[in-house]
């Protein structure tokens, strides 16, 4: 039983038929890449902007004294708003939430992160 050999013959690819399905395949790969990098280029560069603006920002008010929810008023009308919440049962760490508007109420861009209350830090509690 162990020897039995197979009589069929297999039809195998020609080396042309290989190469054309291979350069079938890498087009459309090829369009497939461009197409996905113009979309998630254009979509997103204005929301990649103001989402590290948002961190800048974030990252001053973590080492600002005075931890309130506040206001800032940048170029061309936007404004950002600064909420910050207690973050479980902790005393010390705060939830801060910055949010870009533009003049018609447009999200822009949104911030979320925990931060630590410095020692002398004063809440609007």
């Amino acid at each position: 039983m162990a020897g039995i050999i197979s009589t069929k013959k297999l039809r195998a690819s020609s080396l042309i038929e290989v190469i054309v399905a291979l350069v079938i395949i890498m087009l459309v790969f090829g369009i497939a890449s461009m197409t996905y990098i113009r979309i998630h280029s254009s979509s997103n560069s204005e929301a990649l902007q103001w989402q590290e603006q948002l961190s800048a920002i974030a990252s001053e008010a973590k080492k600002a004294d005075v931890m309130v929810d506040r206001e800032y008023d940048l170029p061309n009308g936007v404004s950002v708003s600064q909420t910050l919440k207690p973050y479980g049962t902790s005393e010390n760490l705060f939830l801060l939430e910055l949010e870009a508007r533009d003049q018609h109420q447009k999200v822009l861009g949104f911030y979320r992160g925990v931060i630590r209350k410095a020692e002398n830090a004063e809440t609007n509690d």
